[in-house]
């Protein structure tokens, strides 16, 4: 009997050991780190005068590019997050891209590797009809 229980509880443990290390992020995940998108790339932080929607590099953790500095509101439905700020911003954690729309347009300032996971777009309205219903939702 007190094998079969320890074998039990050896097993329990061991699955919660493999589960938990399945489930860390690629990309480091701080005190500060509100939220962040599938593996980590994408993470809303709290800095000292605004919450920020980030950028993590694909070579170098320690190099990030901020997408928006004043994150107003947001929400996560699955591996997709929905961003307020100052552009409207679709981070897709699935397919690791995202869209901006942002009026005046600016540009991103990054590394040329994060370019390319960038479309931006020129209209509000070429956010899908889903998408602009969960930003209206999110606008209040």
């Amino acid at each position: 009997m007190k094998q079969l229980i320890s074998l039990i509880t050896i097993g329990i443990l061991m699955q919660c050991l493999l589960s938990g290390c399945t489930n860390q992020p690629k990309y480091p995940v701080g005190k500060d780190t509100v939220l962040y998108v599938s593996d980590g790339k994408y993470q809303i932080g709290t800095w000292p005068n605004a919450k920020k929607l980030v950028m993590f590099d694909e070579v170098d953790n320690n190099y990030i590019t901020v997408l928006d500095e004043h994150v107003i509101s947001y929400k996560r439905i699955k591996d997709t997050l929905y961003v307020i700020g100052d552009s409207y911003i679709v981070v897709s954690g699935k397919t690791n891209t995202l869209k901006i729309y942002s009026s005046p347009k600016r540009e991103i300032l990054g590394l040329a590797e994060n370019q390319a996971v960038i479309t931006y777009i020129d209209s509000y309205n070429n956010f899908s009809e889903a998408e602009r219903k969960i930003f209206d939702k999110l606008k209040g």
